[in-house]
């Protein structure tokens, strides 16, 4: 046995420097910490450059980045859950912006920006880059992980003026004597006045258009009772011309206007779906609304067949891939419940899949109960499905969802001979008008097939 008397403190050295770079880092955060200001610090911070504009002419820039999901979160996991949020997004932006720019964190999930010697163009490229920062970013609350994507309002004094009561009014605040800012809940944009995903999300599509070039109809179908979709195709000219595809949601009757709830129920849902980041779901690169009219949706062009065709035109699928492909699903709504909100998708079908060389199947076509959840006659979830949802919880919006699926693989496992049974048996139980309580969640079923599939390799074995 070896003789470990002489270990000192000396020798774990090396070991210990293994935490120093993250040390390194939080120190560096805490440090940063001086940028941000209270309320009322930040208040006389807009009225100091303010009266710098005035007698210098330097312009600087005011934001406010509004985390999309914080009411939610709130409402259905607690206000602790929600301030994780506001942290996430606090500590996203003490990690990228400059020494001389100030942040405020103020109530429901709002973060004020004060960018010195900033010009419009320049203010615009920082808080769009904040808000992708902080769609990739998460944080987690009692093992559930939670995303703050953001929408944003931006105004530059060069073109607003000087005034400080006008330049917090463009982005929804006012100047309080008490606390020193109020949120008014109305932005003041004025012409001329730089906007953030406002601007993108409800500007004039011209604009907007200028960007996808090549544009093609490719066909139109009806989605729900309410909807009418037309899918275009186009290039990305500023992605080096790469293929997208566009799906044109509008209302069935030509006269049909979103209102504002539901405008800003779209914003919400579309920068959820912006924020996707899994191999099985086909994710949003852009989005836009027309004259509260149109919804343009944009998307990556997928190539490959759809699930439909390939169960169509005869092809043998061998037992494996039919696995492989129910615990793909499995894990694709388990990703969608634990967006927030959650996504229930439309009944599971071949067509809703794309099936790639590799024989990897990926989600399309599901967005529009999401963006449209009243228009389309889909199950709206409530605050406590919603918390059921993430927890993995049997819900009744998701009971339809798993005998789709496994109708779905049962359309699968056809083409799979020989018969397998307890595969097939596996299926036929999710079928059932009553579930049992060992399959009634995602979670269950996944492990139910993974459980089979165990055995199936151990009978391999055995032979």
């Amino acid at each position: 046995m070896p003789d470990n008397s002489d270990w000192t403190a000396e020798t774990a050295r090396p070991l210990e420097r293994r935490s120093l770079p993250g040390k390194r880092r939080e120190s560096a955060l805490s440090k940063r910490r001086s940028l941000i200001l209270t309320p009322a610090a930040f208040k006389q911070a807009v009225i100091k450059y303010s009266r710098r504009q005035v007698r210098d002419g330097r312009p600087f820039s005011l934001a406010v980045l509004s985390i999309l999901e914080y009411r939610h979160v709130r409402e259905t996991l607690g206000q602790q859950a929600a301030e994780q949020l506001n942290h996430l997004g606090q500590d996203v932006c003490l990690r990228n912006l400059r020494d001389a720019d100030r942040l405020c964190v103020v109530p429901d999930g709002h973060l004020l920006l004060l960018l010195p010697e900033t010009e419009p163009a320049g203010a615009k490229r920082t808080v769009e880059r904040l808000s992708q920062l902080m769609a990739t970013a998460k944080t987690h609350y009692r093992h559930q992980p939670l995303h703050a994507s953001c929408s944003y309002e931006l105004v530059s004094s060069g073109q607003a003026g000087s005034d400080p009561e006008a330049l917090l009014a463009a982005i929804g605040y006012e100047l309080d004597d008490k606390d020193g800012l109020c949120h008014t809940g109305t932005a003041g944009f004025r012409p001329g006045i730089v906007g953030g995903r406002q601007d993108t999300f409800a500007g004039p599509c011209a604009a907007w258009l200028e960007r996808y070039g090549e544009l093609s109809q490719r066909g139109e179908s009806l989605a729900g009772e309410h909807l009418r979709v037309t899918m275009l195709t186009a290039r990305d000219l500023w992605a080096g011309g790469i293929k997208v595809k566009i799906k044109m949601m509008e209302g069935r009757e030509a006269d049909t206007r979103f209102d504002t709830s539901s405008v800003e129920l779209l914003s919400r849902r579309a920068r959820v779906l912006q924020s996707i980041d899994h191999p099985g779901v086909l994710g949003v690169l852009d989005y836009h609304v027309r004259e509260r009219r149109i919804l343009y949706l944009v998307q990556e062009s997928v190539e490959g067949p759809s699930l439909e065709n390939l169960l169509e035109d005869g092809s043998v699928i061998d037992f494996d891939t039919v696995l492989e492909w129910g615990s793909q699903i499995c894990n694709i709504l388990i990703y969608l419940q634990n967006l927030v909100p959650p996504v229930v998708p439309p009944l599971l079908e071949g067509r809703h899949f794309v099936v790639h060389p590799s024989a990897h199947l990926m989600l399309v076509d599901y967005e529009v109960p999401y963006l449209f959840p009243n228009w389309y006659q889909l199950c709206q979830l409530s605050d406590q499905e919603a918390q059921a949802a993430s927890q993995g919880r049997p819900i009744a919006a998701y009971g339809s969802i798993m005998r789709s699926f496994a109708q779905l693989m049962q359309q699968i496992l056809v083409k799979s001979p020989p018969a397998q049974k307890r595969l097939s048996g596996l299926f036929a139980r999710l079928t059932l008008a009553k579930v049992p309580p060992e399959l009634n969640t995602v979670y269950k079923v996944r492990s139910a097939l993974k459980e089979i599939a165990d055995v199936e390799r151990l009978g391999l074995l055995a032979k």
